[in-house]
């Protein structure tokens, strides 16, 4: 039953949460056939999700027991021959494939003090004229509950997010031209993430039936979020 019920989480999981959702939709620029580095992959739902759109795709953590259970949820899910997930420090070097023609790096760099660095390494594995998708907290948004910065690489944030101009000069700083700038997660999105996050953080039928409903109504946020100023 636990197992069912942590299955059940990861597939709900980019539709209770705004902000996974829109992440899923920055996958659409990745075509079949082509090879994808998940850089700082958690636990592999972006690949999955990728191997399914016919990528090959290797996803890298540095959380040996991480890529353990992702390599487990792969063989389950019969994408083994699609997704290899691979022990690797970002902060180290480059990985040791390159030749990528894509690579995300998805809400990762704000967790890393080095974040030029991390970047640079990340950019050095894809081939020349291939993309990177980046993601990133907005500094000026307020913080979504839960959210912590720490002065040390313990998990946390390092840093709250950044400004367009600070991104815009660690994305050039790595010899990356911006094809496309974009936001999401407005007021609204950030507050009902708050929530989601206390109801995933509490056990009981009741929680379990806020729950639902809160994915429920989903879609409905999303779409009031848009039509709300201060993103």
């Amino acid at each position: 039953m636990k197992g069912l019920r942590s299955r059940l989480r990861r597939l709900l999981a980019p539709w209770a949460d705004p902000f996974a959702r829109e992440r899923v939709r920055l996958l659409r620029f990745a075509r079949p056939g082509w090879r994808v580095l998940d850089a700082g992959c958690g636990d592999g739902a972006m690949a999955f999700r990728l191997a399914r759109r016919g990528c090959q795709v290797v996803g890298l953590t540095n959380d040996r027991d991480v890529v353990e259970r992702a390599r487990a949820e792969a063989e389950r899910l019969g994408l083994a021959e699609q997704v290899a997930f691979v022990v690797h420090d970002l902060r180290a070097g480059p990985p040791p494939e390159g030749g990528f023609d894509a690579a995300l790096c998805f809400d990762v760099l704000e967790h890393i003090l080095d974040d030029r660095a991390a970047l640079g390494n990340v950019v050095a594995a894809v081939r020349p004229g291939g993309l990177v998708a980046i993601t990133v907290p907005d500094r000026s948004a307020p913080p979504i509950w839960g959210d912590r910065v720490s002065p040390v690489e313990d998990g946390s944030h390092v840093r709250q997010g950044y400004t367009t101009d600070e991104l815009r000069s660690l994305v050039e700083g790595a010899g990356l031209e911006a094809v496309q700038w974009g936001r999401f997660g407005g007021p609204l999105a950030r507050a009902w993430t708050g929530v989601w996050r206390r109801l995933a953080a509490r056990g009981g039928g009741m929680a379990a039936l806020l729950r639902a409903v809160w994915v429920a109504i989903m879609w409905v946020v999303c779409w009031l979020d848009r039509l709300v100023p201060g993103k």
